[in-house]
């Protein structure tokens, strides 16, 4: 099949569609120069060090053992905490629908030193979604910005 021979070869990536669930044959060395592009925006993304990962994690570890200790409820939750947290990876989604076909930055976190604890403390926020913005949330700045005061429950912690 066309598409099984078009996996097999190197120089092509296949992947889906920012929208509209279609897939995107695009050539690798586009794919490459299209994500180095979007990470050297410096008024978006900072370079670091392995080691500097390494110690943001540990440092976040701390400051949250330090935070969790103060409540019984808390200390249930040191147990989420990755002692040998992993660097979070990147990958894009090409936005067809826009002009150039920019990429859309997608990143796994999986492993990395908050996925799990913040795993649990999302499951309350999830009722406030909508209730803060019509539209979404950029980042953690943007919820701070545009948070009003709100109850949250929080039995299932």
């Amino acid at each position: 099949m066309a598409l099984n021979e078009l996996r097999r070869n190197e120089n092509i990536l296949i992947t889906t569609t920012d929208k509209g669930g279609g897939i995107v044959i695009m050539d690798k060395t586009d794919y490459i120069k299209k994500m180095e592009d979007l990470l050297t925006d410096t008024s978006t993304y900072t370079p670091q060090s392995e080691q500097q990962t390494k110690e943001e994690s540990r440092r976040f570890n701390t400051d949250v053992r330090k935070i969790l200790k103060r409540t019984n409820k808390g200390k249930h939750l040191l147990h989420l905490l990755e002692e040998d947290p992993k660097t979070p990876t990147i990958r894009g989604i090409p936005k067809t629908h826009k002009a150039g076909i920019p990429m859309r930055p997608i990143t796994n976190g999986i492993g990395s030193a908050p996925h799990k604890l913040a795993k649990i403390l999302a499951k309350p926020l999830t009722s406030s979604l909508g209730t803060i913005s019509d539209t979404h949330i950029r980042n953690s700045t943007d919820l701070i910005q545009n948070s009003k005061p709100q109850t949250l429950q929080t039995r299932n912690l």
